[in-house]
């Protein structure tokens, strides 16, 4: 019997069709560099740009980071929400200024930041000069306590840092294309340009040669992964009668991720196969993935006091387990009792 081309259309259009078939692809081109192990190196004066580079003797492995979807998500969305959750003032303030620590952009005085104020109001470019005016104010002046602060804050996140390198690789390590391009000469067999005794240590020294490492400062700003995937939460619990969710496509806007598509035959299916170059960016296509998917997603745990990602098929699921659940159904009996008073 035909179809209905129309309903079928309608099914679409409405998301009926979205909301039980998750889309499919294959990444059977997609691998990434990693090292068996990483360490911490500091370079500069002032010792605090710390970075994540591999040990001297760590073996190379590529790896399908598509294999530990979602788990790789989920992973990264909680340590980043946890590095950037703050529970009092102070801790926000460390939370925001962390990056400037470790990249060098904070002022030993109050002269010394007044200074860089001015310096910027008199550049000859006023716009630009304003902005940059802005950027210095907003700094802080470093005393010898709060330093201590922002040492102990470091020291608490980094080996969870480390922890996920050691998992899945470094960001910027696997953007380096020469590499990708010797990595399929080495499976072809080729002996030229590199032989294969010579192949770990040319990676390595391409890598050390460009980058100084992956930098924890990073860690420490808000990137549009997790600004995304927390409006794509806000919108999802939203009513659909209200309006469309603002927040979700302001985190949308301007954002695209680079990447290759190819035509393979799989088994004597024809399928779209795709590459990336980083691990960032196989990270930006799961979150896509995860919220246009309408089960096996990752979402965050409604309770305040909770916040982890979590994984479920349920497309109903709003808690990380029963016990949340439970406890977030009395709180909002009991705020729904306190607000009819």
């Amino acid at each position: 019997m035909k179809k209905n081309l129309s309903e079928e259309l309608r099914k679409w259009e409405t998301g009926e069709k979205a909301s039980t078939e998750k889309p499919r692809f294959f990444a059977g081109q997609c691998r990434l560099l990693r090292f068996s192990d990483y360490e911490y190196a500091s370079d500069g004066p002032n010792k605090n740009y710390i970075a994540i580079r591999p040990k001297k003797d760590a073996a190379l492995e590529w790896y399908q980071p598509f294999d530990h979807e979602p788990g790789l998500l989920r992973d990264y969305l909680e340590l980043t929400n946890w590095l950037l959750r703050a529970r009092n003032p102070e801790d926000q303030m460390i939370v925001e200024q962390m990056d400037n620590y470790l990249s060098h952009l904070y002022f030993d005085s109050e002269d010394e930041k007044q200074k860089h104020i001015k310096e910027a109001t008199e550049d000859s470019d006023r716009k630009h000069g304003k902005r940059m005016a802005e950027f210095y104010d907003s700094h802080i002046v470093m005393t010898p306590t709060l330093e201590k602060k922002f040492l102990a804050r470091l020291e608490h996140d980094k080996p969870s840092i480390l922890d996920f390198t050691r998992k899945y690789g470094s960001f910027i390590e696997n953007s380096s294309e020469s590499a990708r391009i010797a990595m399929f000469k080495e499976d072809l067999g080729s002996d030229e340009p590199f032989r294969k005794q010579d192949f770990l240590k040319w990676v390595r020294t391409e890598i050390i040669r460009y980058d100084s490492g992956d930098s924890l400062g990073g860690w420490y700003e808000l990137d549009q992964i997790t600004k995304i995937h927390r409006a794509w939460e806000q919108s999802r619990v939203q009513d659909k009668h209200q309006p469309e969710p603002a927040d979700l496509i302001q985190a949308l806007e301007g954002f695209s991720i680079p990447s290759r598509l190819n035509l393979v035959c799989l088994n004597g299916h024809w399928r779209i196969d795709f590459d990336v170059d980083d691990l960032y960016a196989a990270i930006a296509i799961m979150v896509i993935n995860n919220a246009v998917s309408g089960r096996d997603q990752i979402r965050t745990c409604a309770l305040s006091d909770c916040q982890r990602p979590f994984f479920t098929r349920d497309p109903r699921a709003n808690y990380c387990c029963a016990a949340h659940s439970q406890r977030g159904r009395v709180r909002k009996f009991r705020a729904a009792n306190a607000s009819g008073e």
